[in-house]
């Protein structure tokens, strides 16, 4: 794959970059990550610069067990799988003119997960009436 630089050169060449390749959004809470990073299994050290940090191996797979199997997974982070909820939406909505379509997963403590999940159902909704509007 060629750099992003050239392979989007102009903002529309972004934003069409941005609109294909999307391929969901994720919001996971930061109990979750912090959890994954006392692992040692999930962390990796990355040079940043000059200085050595470490950063949480949070790929894709990892977070899907995650969603599609809290109880477990949260239990074996030590964390109280009840304080937390899931919510899943399929997204289909306009982007600078290119129609994106991904998966919003959200793995948050139960009333952000459902203010979470409201906000972008109403945000959604909102945006579509306005481009709607006579």
């Amino acid at each position: 794959m060629r750099p992003l630089g050239k392979e989007t050169p102009t903002e529309a060449d972004l934003n069409r970059f941005l609109a294909q390749k999307t391929v969901g959004v994720w919001f996971i809470d930061g109990s979750i990550l912090n959890a994954l990073a006392q692992e040692e299994k999930s962390t990796k050290q990355s040079m940043r610069w000059d200085k050595p940090s470490m950063i949480v191996r949070a790929n894709r797979k990892l977070l899907k067990q995650i969603f599609d199997n809290p109880a477990q997974e949260l239990a074996s982070l030590k964390l109280e799988q009840g304080a937390f909820a899931t919510r899943h939406m399929k997204v289909s909505i306009r982007f600078k003119g290119n129609m994106m379509r991904f998966d919003i997963h959200i793995v948050l403590p139960k009333q952000q997960a459902k203010k979470v999940a409201k906000l972008i159902k109403e945000r959604i909704a909102a945006r579509n009436a306005k481009r709607t509007a006579p």
